[in-house]
């Protein structure tokens, strides 16, 4: 949390000594500028989809002053920020497929631009996505991002998490074996009620407690309807 304030305050108090002289950029306007960085950006995409993060990287600033912030905390430096893409993301099934949405550009000065806009990525498991917030910098004739502003939309719960395990595990021993559940709801003021009373009389919990799978079609949604040939509740 301290890393983004303080990544934040900086991101501010940049936009902040430029704002007088900010122009905001319109979606009909032909900007030489505004073309070019839009280009480098989406050749980004391209390039991530291609599994290639040295290319990726080459929007950057190289710089010991380029700046990375994320849910990691704030990152400095051209060179560990590429260590941590790849450290992040080692291969092309961690890599996904990036999908790129600018919602704003704003032309701060004759070499300042910000971008802001949102990112998704298309897995296998999961389709993480979030915003982020770019300060581009012409730097010797040649436009770089030089701050990365990067959140991340809060991933599903601890419980949907242990559901897709769940899920997972179910659909891996079908037609070999049994398992058994409990149905937990009432009392709702004790509801691990009766899985105490199975674990106390047959000194065994239950496999399966009916939280496990709660919001089905939730969670077939979020994983990509990957069990989609079995619509109705398992239990």
């Amino acid at each position: 949390m301290k890393h983004q304030r303080t990544l934040s305050i900086y991101i501010f108090s940049m936009l902040a000594s430029l704002f007088c002289s900010s122009v905001t950029i319109s979606g009909q306007d032909n900007s030489k500028d505004i073309e070019e960085i839009k280009k480098i950006f989406f050749q980004q995409e391209k390039d991530w989809n291609n599994g290639d993060i040295d290319a990726f990287m080459k929007a950057y600033w190289n710089s010991e002053d380029m700046q990375f912030g994320g849910a990691g905390g704030i990152t400095k430096g051209w060179q560990q920020t590429l260590e941590r893409y790849k450290s992040n993301y080692p291969d092309k099934e961690t890599m996904g497929k990036l999908t790129f949405q600018i919602k704003d550009m704003t032309q701060h000065s004759k070499t300042i631009v910000s971008l802001t806009g949102s990112w998704e990525l298309e897995r296998k498991k999961d389709r993480p996505g979030g915003h982020f917030l770019l300060i581009w910098k012409k730097v010797e004739g040649q436009w770089r991002i030089v701050v990365d502003h990067t959140s991340q939309n809060p991933l599903p719960t601890k419980a949907c998490s242990q559901s897709f395990q769940t899920l997972d595990y179910i659909h891996s021993i079908s037609g070999k074996e049994i398992l058994a559940g409990q149905h937990n709801k009432e009392p709702n003021a004790a509801p691990a009620m009766w899985t105490r009373y199975i674990k106390e009389t047959t000194g065994k919990y239950p496999a399966l407690w009916s939280g496990d799978i709660s919001w089905y079609n939730y969670v077939l949604s979020v994983a990509g309807n990957k069990h989609s040939n079995n619509n109705s509740s398992i239990i």
